[in-house]
């Protein structure tokens, strides 16, 4: 399984859908369907960051490991 094309594929979905309902948010009016799109959005966005977080964790890990093979 290549999970690194798994992993680009699910940050697409994800940028994606927010994408989607970035614009579906703004036309939506109030009452429950905005509130949905809202959290739904919200939850899109949230994982969007928790992605973005383990690629900056990641990296810098390989950046620790990389520095201690030189030593």
């Amino acid at each position: 399984m290549n999970y690194k094309r798994m992993w680009e594929s699910l940050k697409k979905t994800i940028d994606e859908e927010i994408d989607i309902l970035s614009e579906e948010r703004k036309k939506a009016s109030t009452g429950f369907l905005a509130d949905e799109l809202e959290t739904q959005y919200n939850e899109a966005d949230y994982i969007a960051g928790e992605i973005e977080a383990i690629e900056t964790r990641e990296l810098l890990l390989q950046t620790k490991k990389k520095g201690e093979t030189e030593k």
